[in-house]
This record gives C-alpha cells, structure tokens and sequence, in this order.
C-alpha cells in the first residue's frame, strides 16, 4: 500500500469515527434538540398538501427533510438521520475536493458537514436545510464531473437556475463550491459567483420573497438567530476548509486542526439548560411523569419548567400542596407558564398542559393555538393533538373531526387519531362540560379557576391548583375566601394538607379548621426565631420569597 492510500485510509477512519462521535453526542447529550423538531412539524401525506409546497422555494428539499422528520419521534432514528444527511453533505464535498487535488479533502470537508450537524442542534433549523445542503454538495460533484469546461459551464448555469426552487438557501453552497472548483480561471469563477447570487435573489424575489428570506429559505428569519443568514456558515466553512487544505503546507497540521475545528463547531452550539426543559416538556407530552416528578425534584439549573412539569404532574396525583415547597418554585409562574409578549412559543403551547389538568378548556385552546401561530412554519403535531383533546373534552365534534382528520394523514399520529376517532364515534369518549359562560381577561386565573368550580365540574386538580396559587402570591385574604368557599365545605372534617394549615395558623383560624397541634407548636418556634428549623415552610416562604429572574 502506498504512502497516499495509507494516508487516506487513514483519514476515512477518523472522519467515521468522527461521525460516530457526532452521533453519540446526538444520541445522549441533546437528543430532544432533535426530537422537539418533530413537534413543531407537520407532514401530511396528502396530496394537496404536497402540492401547496410545490408552488414555493426548496420544495425537495422541504419534503424530503419534513417528511423524515416524522421520525424524529424516536430518539435513535432522530440522531441516526440527522447524521447520514451530513454524511451525505460530507460525501460529496469530499469527492469534489479529491478531484480537485486537496490532499486532506477528506477531514478538510468534515467541517461544512460539522456545522450542519451543529446548526441541527437548534430546534428550529429544520432537517430541510442539511438537506439542501446534501443537494448542493451531490449537484456541484456532479458538474465537476463534465469534463468539457463548455459542456461544464452549461451545465453548471442550468444547475443554478434549478437547485433554488429544489434546495432554497444552501443553493448558495453549490455556488462556492462550483466557483473554487474553477478558481484556475478567475474570470469563471468570479461568473459563478456573481450569476448565482443573483439569480437566488432573482428567484426569490418571484417567490415574494425579500432579499433577506430569499437567502435563507427554509430557514425563518427572527428564530433562533439574529439575522437571517446564518445559513452561510455551512458555505463560510466550506470556503475556509477548502483554503486551509490548499494553503496549509503540514498535512498533519491541517488534518488535526480540521477535526478540531469541526468538534469546536459542534461543542459550541449544545445548549445545556434548553436541553433540560426539552427534555422535560417533551416526556410530559409522552406521558412519562414519572421521569417528569424525578427531573422535576431535581431541577438541577433553577428551570420554571421543570417546576411547572413537577407541579403538573404532582396535581394528577393528588400531592400537588404536599410537595409544594419541597422543590424549587418559581412562584406563582411554576403553576402557570403565562401567555405574555416575552415568552417563547413553546412555553405558551406547554402552559395549555396545566389549563387542561384544570378543566379551562378555552384558554388552553387559546394557548395551544397561539402557541402553534407563532412558531417558524404555524404547524405542530404537538399543537394539533393538544386541540383534538380539547374538542374532544369539550363535546365540539366538528372540531375534533377537523384536527384527528388532519392527524390521520401523518405516520407517527395515525393511530392515536383514529384510536380518539373511534371512541368519539361510539360515544365512550365523554365530554367533560367544561364551564364556558363567563368571560374573563387572558392569564387571569383566579376568575378561570373559580368559574371552573363554581360550575360543579371541576376536575380534582382545580381547587389544589386555586389555593396553591394564593399561596404562592402571598395573599392569604383571598386563601381565606377560597378556602372557605371550596375547600372547608368539601373536607369538613379532613386535616387539610400541612402547607395550609400554616397558612391557616397564620391568619389565627378557629378550631373548625382542623389545625393540628404539632403545627401550631412548630409556629411558636418559628416566630421565636428557630426559622432555620422550617426552610421548606410556607411561613418561611411567605417571609423571604421574592421575585426574580423567572425563567
């Protein structure tokens, strides 16, 4: 074996393993980056669906990335593919760099394959744009193929006018590779260039695109980042990776500082604190709470949603005021994920999980709604199943026919769509006559819970979730008022849960409140200065609570 294939053998080895390591990372350290993805897409396998994305920019490549989204739904299937449509980008760079004689084509093209993997670890750089960027890469190998630079020069023009309806911004990829495949010929080149800037910007203005989408599409400008072409590091890093192959004189050198820059790549991107509230937003919505309760009492980076999911899950078990103060608690907002101007669409549509936990239906499909309205694309598996639930709980059968039809024509959802379908059908699936008669500003929850339970059909949680939140703003008055309303009339002769009985002692209740004398005992000592013996007390939470950076 020569010294070269030594070489290159070589080098393929440590690409592969560098994509197992990428993989690993996808796999254990942000796998819900990717998996989240899922949730905010949705893929119809219907025909005039299809045909609605026909008439815009990067058809193929939207089709191709949203229908494999889909299975982003499995964590194993979420990394596996994101890491093959790289392997599919670094395959054909690297076979048009070997043509064109870089000696470390190999590793140099692991970079512009590097940042598509670590673009893809933000929730919303959709699949379709690595494989966009796949697209490009196979259509610039194949032009270097002609060997006729007439024949070649045709073909490469006929590519440009064709790659942006198929691939959309990382046409512009094709474009530098093409143009420093010619770089022998300036004057070629600098044509390239020009030519497919401009017919990108051409294109995209007869899609009604402005200048600044056109150079994106499919990426949505305003999410994620600060400006809308962040899709050009793929093609910055291409260009770097192809000039340091050429100008590097060390081999060793350039091959360990391509590998390094393409781990970097990855490294910096990873998000550790959104990770976790994907994490536990994402095993709520499957149903898992019992890993939800875990990460919950841990909440290792102060997250309102982990707080928010542990209460959740709490109130379905009937601890919620049990285990209030034995977690982090963000105040009030670890009950509630308000709709306001600041938040993120996926906290608006995961606060509809606790507003249907509550039986106030109309807000949470008002949540769910606006959730979905403002994310990239205004579609969501996630949304959709959350408003099917609604009508479903609500008796609107039109409404839920319309959302478990819509999920009907997905992969991942057909069943569970027509599994609600049937029980709709046959009348098992019982509305829960929600109480929708009063109206009442948005966020105001205290009206939302009371309506709810003044109508005598309350769900359980709802008056655990009424009193907790008094509680957590600290206005015992209004406790008071609940509590008598409510709760004393229902569990007359219950001793209620210990957070309320301190909050009862505190307002000098009478012997009908059941207040037991180990409470009333350890209130003495607090008030005599033993506070640090209570830290997990509603009376030390009353004294030292205080708004901060929620979040």
């Amino acid at each position: 074996m020569s010294q070269s294939a030594g070489s290159n053998t070589r080098n393929s080895i440590i690409a592969l393993l560098f994509f197992a390591s990428a993989w690993c990372c996808l796999f254990f350290v942000c796998p819900f980056h990717l998996i989240y993805k899922e949730q905010l897409t949705l893929f119809l396998c219907d025909k005039a669906y299809l045909t609605s994305l026909l008439a815009k920019p990067a058809f193929a490549a939207v089709i191709a990335g949203d229908f494999l989204t889909q299975f982003f739904l499995y964590r194993f299937a979420a990394a596996t593919i994101t890491v093959l449509i790289s392997l599919a980008v670094w395959d054909g760079i690297r076979r048009l760099w070997k043509r064109d004689g870089l000696h470390n084509a190999v590793l140099c093209a692991l970079i512009p394959a590097a940042a598509c993997i670590a673009l893809s670890c933000h929730t919303e750089y959709p699949l379709s744009m690595t494989v966009g960027a796949a697209i490009a890469a196979w259509m610039a190998y194949g032009c270097s193929l002609i060997g006729n630079k007439t024949l070649r020069a045709v073909a490469t023009v006929a590519a440009a006018l064709i790659i942006y309806p198929l691939a959309g911004a990382h046409s512009l990829l094709f474009v530098v590779l093409t143009a420093l495949h010619e770089r022998k010929r300036i004057s070629a080149a600098l044509g390239i260039l020009v030519y497919g800037v401009a017919i990108i910007g051409i294109q995209g203005y007869a899609y009604n695109l402005l200048w600044q989408d056109a150079f994106s599409y499919p990426l949505i400008r305003g999410y994620s980042y600060k400006h809308s072409l962040i899709c050009l590091i793929v093609e910055l890093a291409a260009a770097g990776a192809f000039a340091e192959g050429f100008i590097g004189k060390n081999r060793i050198a350039v091959s360990c500082s391509a590998v390094l820059v393409a781990g970097g790549i990855i490294c910096l991107q990873f998000d550790a604190k959104k990770e976790y509230d994907l994490k536990v937003s994402t095993l709520a919505y499957y149903g898992k709470w019992d890993k939800v309760e875990s990460m919950g009492r841990e909440n290792r980076f102060k997250s309102q949603t982990a707080a928010y999911y542990y209460n959740l899950a709490m109130a379905r078990q009937g601890r919620l005021p049990d285990e209030l103060l034995n977690v982090y608690q963000p105040l009030f907002y670890g009950l509630f994920l308000p709709v306001t101007m600041t938040e993120t669409y996926s906290k608006v549509l995961a606060g509809a999980d606790a507003l249907i936990e509550c039986g106030d239906y109309g807000q949470a499909q008002h949540s769910a709604m606006l959730g979905m309205t403002f994310m990239p694309n205004q579609r969501s598996s996630r949304a959709v199943r959350r408003l099917a639930e609604i009508a479903v709980y609500n008796g609107d059968t039109l409404a839920a026919a319309k959302y478990l039809g819509m999920l009907d024509k997905t992969l991942m959802h057909r069943r569970w769509a027509r599994q609600t379908k049937a029980l709709v059908e046959n009348g098992t699936a019982t509305p829960l006559n929600s109480y929708r008669d009063t109206i009442y500003f948005i966020n105001d929850y205290r009206a939302s819970l009371t309506n709810i339970l003044d109508s005598g059909n309350a769900p359980a949680a709802t008056l655990d979730y009424l009193l907790c939140y008094d509680l957590l703003i600290k206005n015992l008055v209004l406790f008071m008022q609940d509590y008598d309303r409510y709760y004393l009339p229902k569990y007359p002769s219950i001793i209620p849960p210990r957070i309320y009985q301190e909050a009862l002692e505190m307002m000098e209740a009478g012997p009908e409140y059941n207040i037991s004398p180990e409470v009333k005992s350890d209130n003495q000592l607090f008030l005599s200065g033993q506070e640090y013996k209570f830290p997990k007390s509603y009376w030390y939470y009353f004294k030292y609570a205080q708004p901060g950076n929620e979040n």
